[in-house]
């Protein structure tokens, strides 16, 4: 089963904790595809039940830590950059005049 040991029962353990800490949706929808799996024991059939590559399915099944759910939330793209505007500079160059 591609090292992944987790039970049925370990995982609706794992969900119903994630539900009552309240993680995100992502973390559920993912601990939902480890429970299909670890029913039908078949990552195509998993893959194809909920819409998704199996790359992704593999990456999620590496990055999961029974202990550490947390381990399944999204990470962020990119730091949040926030700008402060200003007056705008006045610009001391002149324009020079077009000429036709």
């Amino acid at each position: 089963m591609h090292g992944f040991t987790a039970t049925k029962e370990d995982i609706l353990t794992l969900l119903d904790q994630a539900l009552q800490q309240g993680h995100p949706k992502e973390v559920v929808e993912r601990l939902q595809w480890f429970l299909h799996y670890a029913e039908h024991c078949s990552i195509s059939e998993t893959c194809r039940h909920f819409g998704i590559a199996r790359s992704t399915f593999y990456r999620w099944l590496r990055r999961f830590d029974p202990s550490d759910l947390s381990a399944l939330t999204d990470l962020p793209l990119h730091k949040e950059v926030v700008f402060q505007r200003t007056a705008p500079a006045l610009c001391k160059v002149q324009k020079k005049p077009r000429h036709t």
